[in-house]
């Protein structure tokens, strides 16, 4: 039996084909209008976008209109079907995709909160125009899904590994306030973190084998936290590998150390680090 939108429950990732099959629309851009199914349908992937589409701290989403070159035209084409959206009874329904994911993740039936407003933004060719961004929240749930810590991550460094390839001019016009929009609302979305559970008692113990001192730097605590070297906890083999959480495997680092082997971790460094790990806490 083919599935029809109505199938479909929040938190389902689909392929672009099985959305394309589902919904009835095309299979490109953002807003995808399907007269078979009466609905619009709207795609935001935070790896390649375009615009700045964001979720604000009142759970909104601020979505911005259709058009990649040149100023936007509210009067046409799915910025019209959107824009008149809650009096032509057709439906509008939000995918977004993180991270390096190939599916989108459903997040349900979306309505206007309210009317669009202006906005400033870079088009395709790097040249600041007015765009329109659509107020939209769910309608059917509370709020929208929560995201996963990892999908967030790889969001992130996809983004930062574009941004370094910008030209001083690109990077400065990108970040100044005239490519913000006209919304003042800062980006919000809850997200899912995976938290180990560390023993206290192994924590404390590498911190006292340490006296105070960097087990990879041998510099002294950079600072006192109630009277205390503060140093920072870090497991050799890291805990999302497998490490294990126990005192041949921890050693207490200056924050730049702990950072420096999150970052970089040689190999001449993390031997020095499970050298350290093996020795034994003074009894005296």
């Amino acid at each position: 039996m083919e599935k029809k939108p109505g199938d479909i429950s929040v938190g389902d990732e689909l392929t672009n084909q099985e959305i394309v099959g589902i919904f009835k629309c095309g299979n490109q851009g953002g807003m995808r209008r399907s007269k078979r199914e009466n609905c619009l349908v709207l795609i935001t992937d935070h790896t390649k976008s375009l615009y700045d589409d964001h979720i604000d701290s009142k759970g909104i989403l601020h979505y911005t209109g259709m058009g990649t070159k040149g100023d936007q035209d509210l009067n046409k084409s799915q910025n019209r079907t959107l824009n008149e959206s809650k009096g032509n009874d057709i439906k509008v329904y939000f995918f977004e995709k993180y991270g390096q994911k190939s599916s989108y993740r459903f997040n349900g039936e979306v309505e206007l909160d309210g009317e669009p407003y202006e906005g400033k933004q870079h088009d395709e060719l790097g040249v600041l125009r007015k765009v329109y961004i659509f107020p939209l929240r769910p309608i059917n749930t509370e709020s929208f899904p929560v995201i996963g810590n990892n999908e967030l991550n790889e969001t992130i460094e996809i983004k930062e590994k574009k941004t370094k390839k910008l030209s001083n001019r690109e990077l400065a016009e990108r970040a100044t306030k005239l490519n913000h929009t006209s919304s003042t609302s800062n980006t919000y979305r809850k997200v899912i973190s995976k938290q180990y559970d560390r023993n206290e008692f192994v924590k404390e113990y590498a911190r006292r084998r340490a006296a105070g001192r960097c087990q990879l730097c041998d510099e002294l605590a950079p600072f006192k936290s109630n009277g205390v070297p503060f140093l920072e906890v870090h497991h050799v083999e890291w805990l999302a590998e497998g490490g294990p959480d126990s005192v041949d495997n921890v050693v207490a680092l200056c924050p730049n150390c702990h950072r420096k082997m999150h970052v970089i971790n040689k190999p001449k460094d993390l031997q020095t680090l499970v050298d350290k790990a093996k020795e034994i806490l003074s009894l005296s």
